[in-house]
């Protein structure tokens, strides 16, 4: 059976991704006055004014579209800011095997393939078209199960998806009117700096759509999900199971799922298992209801 390249995923991304949108409309109208003065200070016509103030106020929405559309310049952009490097020859013929094994037909490969030397990173995630594995993780016994995990978002709207709802604002600045408001100086000098730090957060945008970001993280870890059924369709679930409890041991809690964009590790083993033949049985179904009665003194 071929692959999925569309989950049902697709419908609730696209609808949290217009939500966040129409709660950053207060911001466009903010960009589109700040522009407009800008253009004006430097004896723009109205009309040309009314240009850089549409530009500038929509510019966020504009780039999150591009890379809903056609997805973020991993090559010149991404990759330097991760202190990503190209595979070395041994490294590229083991993560090659492992493409080769996942790639079937209607899976479309990643376009870049980079390693990233760093134990602060997941072990592999997907960018754009590029796909990013964790130095280790390129001599993991499981690596195809990982591989298989990434394709299932390269071969979705997930990771464009995220990229656009980052994109929809701009961090930028509200990281600058954020070290504003850090400094320290004479009350009289902090007073315009401050109101300087409020119109640079007001430009960025972001704030009301920070509101969906629980909405977000669920649908991120449903995701997750659906990512590891397209490993198991493509026979490579059990490598992900595998791969999943080898993480285990950092797999923390986290009350009210606070801050996570993926489920919890057991949990996505069981799928795996189950979905692999290996998780119903009499035996384990008998063995959950008798958890389930047993009263624990």
């Amino acid at each position: 059976m071929r692959p999925p390249r569309w989950h049902r995923g697709r419908f609730s991304g696209l609808t949290l991704m217009a939500l966040t949108f129409a709660l950053d409309l207060p911001a466009v109208v903010c960009r589109a006055f700040f522009g407009s003065g800008i253009a004006m200070s430097f004896g723009c016509s109205e009309a040309d004014s009314l240009l850089v103030a549409g530009l500038f106020a929509y510019s966020p929405f504009l780039r999150s579209l591009l890379a809903l559309t056609c997805g973020p310049a991993t090559r010149l952009f991404l990759r330097h800011s991760y202190g990503a490097r190209d595979p070395s020859e041994r490294e590229a013929d083991r993560l090659h095997d492992a493409l080769s094994t996942c790639v079937q037909d209607g899976v479309k490969p990643p376009r870049y393939i980079y390693v990233i030397d760093s134990a602060e990173v997941p072990v592999a995630f997907v960018e754009g078209s590029s796909l990013f594995v964790q130095r280790d993780s390129v001599w993991s016994p499981h690596l195809v199960g990982l591989v298989a995990h990434e394709l299932g978002h390269l071969n979705s709207i997930d990771q464009r998806l995220s990229t656009a709802a980052r994109w929809a604002s701009f961090p930028s600045l509200r990281a600058a009117g954020g070290g504003l408001l850090r400094m320290r100086g004479p009350l009289i000098l902090w007073i315009p700096v401050a109101l300087v730090a409020l119109q640079l957060h007001l430009v960025a945008g972001g704030h009301l759509p920070r509101l969906l970001n629980p909405l977000w993280r669920w649908w991120s870890r449903r995701r997750e999900f659906a990512a590891d059924s397209y490993a198991a369709r493509l026979g490579h679930g059990e490598s992900l199971a595998a791969a999943l409890e080898e993480q285990l041991p950092f797999d923390a809690a986290s009350p009210w799922m606070k801050g996570r964009s993926h489920p919890y590790a057991e949990l996505r083993i069981d799928r795996l298992r189950a979905q692999s033949g290996r998780g119903h049985s009499p035996q384990r179904d008998a063995r959950h209801r008798q958890l389930a009665s047993s009263q624990i003194p």
